[in-house]
């Protein structure tokens, strides 16, 4: 049976951020929302998501998209960057920097609680 792109999210954590990231920007019209949650959006991955983005058509649909890290993260500076690269481009998003670090307690805690939110409201708006 087919399922409509409107109850579809992506997300995932450090390196399935990254994969998330890549597959929900390289596919828009697959999913309501994508999200990256301390995602490993390296300088390795990023050319890839940049030339998919890139790609967008003006009328095509948008995902929803939400980027978050924590203070102590080692990608914050790549997802900060990313974050600007966005802006740039007037790509709608958001991007938080939350307390904490790149560990299972930001996850399994607020980590969490943003992506479940975040996908909750973007795959209900994409409802019929």
């Amino acid at each position: 049976a087919h399922v409509s792109p409107g109850r579809w999210g992506v997300d995932g954590i450090s390196l399935g951020g990254g994969v998330a990231a890549t597959l929900g920007f390289a596919h828009p019209e697959a999913f309501a929302s994508i999200g990256s949650l301390q995602g490993a959006i390296t300088t390795k991955r990023r050319p890839s998501i940049e030339r998919a983005i890139r790609g967008w058509g003006d009328s095509q649909r948008r995902p929803a998209i939400q980027i978050v890290t924590s203070r102590r993260d080692g990608f914050r500076p790549a997802l900060a960057d990313f974050h600007r690269w966005l802006e740039r481009r007037k790509v709608a998003h958001t991007f938080e920097v939350l307390p904490g670090r790149h560990d299972k307690a930001f996850v399994r805690g607020p980590g969490v609680l943003r992506m479940l939110m975040f996908h909750d409201q973007a795959l209900r708006k994409g409802t019929p």
